[in-house]
């Protein structure tokens, strides 16, 4: 009989990498650091695929630039001294777009309404803040509801996952129920010669207009 000694069976090496950020924002840049281990090896070749259709890379520490938003299955292995290849290992990572907000026109409310603030966004995953909180019933909502007692300017910022922030700001202007009197004497006698509608400088472009009844 004859005994060979077989000393060329390796373990299998083990793929693993981390990633900087979870997400980012179109335009960031991204690392990527293997944390494979080679066995009884050492590693000699680190292979990403950033799919994206950019080329394979090499390198155990990658830096990556995405030129388009979306979701993306990174994957990676090595292989080391042995000419052994390791398991392929695969991570999710998303690119988000830069959101877009325009928080429309100056809102009117007359004195004791309300009105629905009604912006206008694109964007995935949004997370709205709205400032100040004055009379708001949420100020992290979309499109919150306020109860204004005086003018106020509000905020809007809107932020994603990736760390794209964007901001916008609308006015709302607050019309006091105009006192009308139903008489005047244009008599000159400095008492009530004119008549005076108190807050009607708080509506712009107002008509006004005198009729019997």
């Amino acid at each position: 009989d004859t005994t060979i000694v077989l000393n060329t069976i390796h373990p299998q090496p083990k793929a693993g990498f981390s990633i900087s950020r979870a997400a980012i924002c179109l335009g960031d840049n991204v690392s990527f650091t293997s944390t494979a281990n080679g066995g009884d090896g050492t590693i000699t070749d680190w292979n990403w695929n950033f799919n994206d259709g950019s080329l394979p890379a090499t390198g155990q520490v990658q830096s990556h630039l995405y030129t388009n938003a979306g979701n993306y299955n990174v994957s990676h292995f090595i292989t080391n001294s042995h000419g052994c290849n390791s398991d392929t290992i695969s991570k999710p990572f998303k690119v988000y777009a830069q959101p877009t907000v325009n928080a429309g026109p100056d809102v009117f409310v007359l004195e004791g309404g309300t009105a629905t603030l009604e912006p206008v966004y694109t964007g995935e995953d949004n997370i709205y803040l709205w400032s100040p909180s004055d009379y708001l019933n949420s100020t992290s909502v979309p499109r919150p509801v306020t109860t204004p007692l005086a003018d106020i300017t509000y905020n809007i910022s809107v932020t994603n996952p990736g760390g794209c922030s964007i901001s916008d700001e609308v006015f709302v202007k607050v019309l006091k129920g105009p006192k009308i009197p139903n008489t005047f004497s244009p008599n000159g006698d400095g008492i009530n010669d004119k008549w005076i509608i108190e807050f009607l400088d708080t509506y712009p472009n107002c008509k006004v207009v005198v009729f019997t009844r």
